[in-house]
């Protein structure tokens, strides 16, 4: 059908005050963007958590993150990014869910992989109360420093939009690497990645 001003009752002034925008108004509507889904439990959580992500995206300046505190969750100290300064650290934001137990058990693997001289490993749990994380907390046998962000301020001041979300930073504090869901940290290509910034000039061995 051809678009006709007059039949939809449009007076000459209001026709010329519409002109300039008639092309946008004829265009077809923009897709929304893809949403990211998140899987807590579901039973297509298995095939999720089999689609690993490639190599760690290198971030196209090094970026210095907003600074946050946050209470431990097996200490109820509260940690600040700025204890953090002077190491490579790698910081995960994750969740109660499938996905992140599986993220969870890589990077504890990981840990070993780069031993005691390697990048700490923090995971930030986003939502829940105190107790419901101290209770997953146990229940997975997490020894990892785990961070409590109970109201998701600090993943939605990092741009957080789903979990696992990694981030990578230097020994200055800045966020050069980052991995959007489940991450194959055994992948030889990513621990490269990692060594290039904790130890330039050794290497993986």
């Amino acid at each position: 059908m051809i678009f006709s001003p007059r039949r939809l009752g449009m007076t000459p002034g209001l026709i010329l005050a519409v002109m300039p925008f008639l092309p946008l108004l004829l265009s077809p509507p923009i897709p929304p963007a893809p949403v990211r889904a998140q899987v807590a439990g579901s039973p297509q959580a298995a095939g999720e958590a089999a689609s690993i992500t490639g190599p760690l995206r290198v971030l196209p300046e090094p970026t210095r993150p907003p600074a946050f505190t946050l209470p431990h969750v097996a200490t109820r100290e509260r940690v600040g990014l700025s204890d953090l300064h002077g190491e490579v650290v790698i910081l995960n934001f994750c969740a109660l869910h499938h996905l992140c137990s599986v993220e969870i058990e890589a990077l504890k693997k990981l840990r070993e992989e780069l031993g005691s001289d390697g990048a700490k490993i923090v995971l930030i749990l986003s939502g829940g109360s105190a107790r419901l994380v101290r209770a997953y907390v146990k229940e997975k046998g997490i020894d990892l420093p785990v961070l409590h962000d109970a109201d998701k301020k600090v993943a939605g001041a990092w741009g957080v939009e789903s979990t696992p979300t990694t981030f990578v930073l230097d020994r200055e504090g800045r966020a050069v690497f980052v991995a959007f869901g489940t991450t194959d940290w055994a992948d030889p290509l990513i621990v490269a990645q990692l060594y290039s910034i904790i130890a330039p000039s050794r290497g993986p061995e």
